[in-house]
């Protein structure tokens, strides 16, 4: 009786948590760095990762993200854009899956996009993530990613 419960249990917690899936490539940008992308899923969801360049996230087979890398000093004049250009709104600023991040908009009569200028951590690569099609959309695929350096800077 004692076996049949923790079956039964193991069971329920399986289907109160459901399914999660990762698919993860690496990559070896031009700073030295390997960098590890994670993407990380719920059953039912429909996000993947298209590690071609640039990497392409996509949500029910229509692209919410592209992502780019660059070097440190690249990610560091970025950050200097988006605080000093006319145009730039931060809209959050942060640490999360791996990265340190700002989450901006960028405004002119031509268009609208949103992105994130991260930098990961323990590494020299930067990461820009960027669509024009939504915050919200933009968001939640990056909440579905995580980045890696797969080798330590000494």
């Amino acid at each position: 009786m004692k076996k049949n419960m923790v079956v039964v249990l193991t069971m329920f917690t399986f289907f109160l948590t459901g399914c999660s899936f990762t698919k993860s490539f690496t990559f070896n940008v031009g700073t030295g760095d390997k960098i590890e992308i994670s993407l990380k899923t719920k059953s039912g969801e429909k996000y993947d990762i298209f590690p071609s360049a640039p990497v392409k996230i996509t949500k029910d087979d229509i692209t919410v993200g592209v992502i780019g890398f660059c070097t440190y000093e690249e990610y560091v004049n970025n950050i200097s854009i988006i605080r000093n250009i006319e145009g730039y709104t931060i809209l959050e600023e942060g640490e999360n899956n791996g990265v340190a991040f700002i989450l901006f908009k960028f405004e002119n009569e031509n268009k609208i996009q949103f992105g994130y200028n991260a930098l990961v951590k323990n590494s020299m690569t930067g990461i820009v993530f960027e669509n024009n099609i939504s915050q919200e959309s933009l968001k939640e695929a990056f909440e579905h990613l995580t980045f890696k350096n797969k080798i330590l800077i000494q």
